[in-house]
């Protein structure tokens, strides 16, 4: 990626683009990259980000590149003045501690500026907000069901988080839906959509060097079911979700077919021509493998996807393997 100097914060956008919808993602790394493409241009997009080179592609893609840290409350407070329409929430909580600090106070701060409909100034990248209200859209994790062993789930199972991130993100998913005990009701957000994403995959994403290094699978009998999404799709749903009127709604983002996890290694080796992970006893791979990449390959759930005909769109990559046959081999 071409590299340049730092965006300051406070940058103007051109004066054609003040007349567009504003949009604004939070967080926008992969993803955000990705959904940047969704008919950006018809848009004016304000994107976070912490670093300049994510700064240059924001700005090649069309949109106007906002840096900070989310954690700063001057930047939260910098935020809430876009007074933007529409509001992509793709950033991670804290690594730390039971909740996600940084969505409580965001979510708050808009509806708070949505109900008052202050009029800010042009000068400081600010309009007012739209009568109708915010509609936003937070991309969360499939974690949030915890350990399933296996089981079908979809969109009604209670959300039973067992890992510390997981636990984080549903403290943000409650944020965003005015489910906290000490929110009221979020009034100016016309909509809430809460992605829950699986795995996310892309050609750049997929886990070669895993395979490469050796690092075994659990066996197949003892395996545990994982769920994926490619990167591309994740962002089209993002986008729609922006766009339907669905009120405060969860949808599984993933794709049509669950995998066992060490069946998702085999294939992504084959495809490559690489040597497929050893299979081993799920407590001897435990012993062997970081307690990060444990918790993910611990829990085992199978996810329906139904409810993402709501948004009336048809994934690019129903499967892992409908993508990597797209790809066709490598070096051919």
């Amino acid at each position: 990626m071409k590299s340049y100097s730092n965006i300051r914060a406070g940058i103007r956008p051109p004066r054609k683009q003040l007349s567009k919808m504003r949009m604004l993602v939070i967080g926008c790394g992969d993803v955000g990259l990705r959904l940047l493409t969704q008919k950006a241009a018809r848009h004016c997009i304000i994107a976070t980000c912490r670093r300049p080179e994510q700064a240059t592609a924001i700005r090649e893609l069309g949109a106007i590149p906002l840096t900070g840290d989310l954690t700063d409350p001057r930047f939260q407070k910098r935020l809430t003045r876009l007074a933007a329409s529409r509001i992509a929430y793709l950033a991670p909580p804290a690594p730390e501690g039971k909740n996600d600090k940084v969505s409580l106070r965001l979510s708050l701060q808009l509806n708070a500026r949505g109900l008052t409909h202050q009029k800010p100034s042009v000068a400081s990248l600010t309009r007012p907000s739209t009568p109708s209200g915010l509609r936003v859209c937070y991309v969360s994790t499939t974690g949030v069901y915890g350990d399933n062993q296996g089981q079908w789930i979809d969109e009604t199972r209670t959300a039973k988080p067992k890992n510390p991130r997981a636990i984080r993100r549903v403290h943000a998913e409650n944020c965003w839906r005015g489910k906290n005990a000490h929110q009221s009701h979020l009034a100016s957000f016309k909509s809430v959509g809460i992605l829950r994403a699986p795995g996310i995959y892309a050609l750049e994403r997929l886990p070669l060097e895993r395979l490469r290094s050796g690092t075994p699978a659990i066996m197949a009998s003892e395996d545990s079911w994982s769920n994926h999404i490619h990167a591309d799709d994740l962002a089209r749903l993002a986008w729609r979700s922006l766009f339907m009127k669905h009120g405060r709604r969860v949808f599984n983002a993933v794709d049509d077919e669950p995998t066992k996890m060490g069946d998702y290694f085999d294939t992504v080796a084959d495809h490559f021509g690489l040597k497929r992970p050893e299979r081993k006893p799920r407590q001897e791979v435990q012993s062997l493998v970081s307690p990060m990449m444990w918790s993910f390959m611990n829990e085992s759930r199978r996810i329906r996807n139904q409810r993402l005909k709501e948004l009336k769109i048809r994934l690019n990559f129903p499967s892992v393997s409908t993508f990597l046959s797209q790809q066709g081999k490598p070096n051919s």
